[in-house]
């Protein structure tokens, strides 16, 4: 038989340091919730939401489970913790086929090196220049809480058809972050 035995100071120390722990994480969870700003001039910043509900983009309130702080985090992003949910990526809204992309929407790397990429100190110089289109590819959420002055949000694979109605006469820098 084995016997384990740990000073009752150590292990209140080591107990003390979980909670510690345990407190700044769900703080930390609440924080990235709540946008980790506090803004008070954003739209996200100005809703206002029953208790039990999360405030919502134009379109109601979420309906959360104070029970499941997960579910909350799923109505946000879009996505589901759940293994028994689908993994699949949203369903496309672009014909991917007809640009030689595979369904998922992923470039094979061959494909993803021959994409332009910009530097960010050329695309800052290029901030306010009236041939350049600026795209936020983030959430409608995510771009509510700040954006580049004049970028239109066109939310990855949810809304790539939307990537056909930009203008053909511009510059079109994509951003995610």
């Amino acid at each position: 038989m084995v016997e384990f035995r740990l000073n009752r100071n150590v292990f209140y120390g080591l107990m003390a340091v979980l909670g510690i722990g345990l407190a700044l994480g769900a703080g930390l969870m609440i924080a990235q919730l709540m946008g980790g700003k506090s803004d008070t001039n954003s739209p996200v910043a100005q809703a206002t939401a029953a208790p039990g509900q999360l405030a919502a983009p134009p379109g109601g309130a979420i309906q959360i489970d104070p029970n499941n702080p997960q579910a909350a985090v799923d109505a946000i992003t879009g996505q589901s913790s759940d293994p028994n949910a689908a993994m699949a990526q949203p369903t496309p809204s672009i014909d991917y086929a007809k640009f030689g992309i595979g369904p998922d929407g992923e470039l094979k790397p061959e494909q993803d090196a021959q994409v332009a990429r910009v530097e960010i100190p050329d695309a800052v110089a290029k901030l306010g220049n009236a041939g350049v289109l600026f795209v936020d590819t983030r959430s409608s959420i995510e771009f509510e809480q700040g954006h580049i002055q004049g970028a239109q949000n066109v939310q990855a694979y949810a809304e790539d058809n939307k990537l056909e109605t930009l203008p053909k006469d511009k510059e079109i820098i994509l951003y995610c972050a």
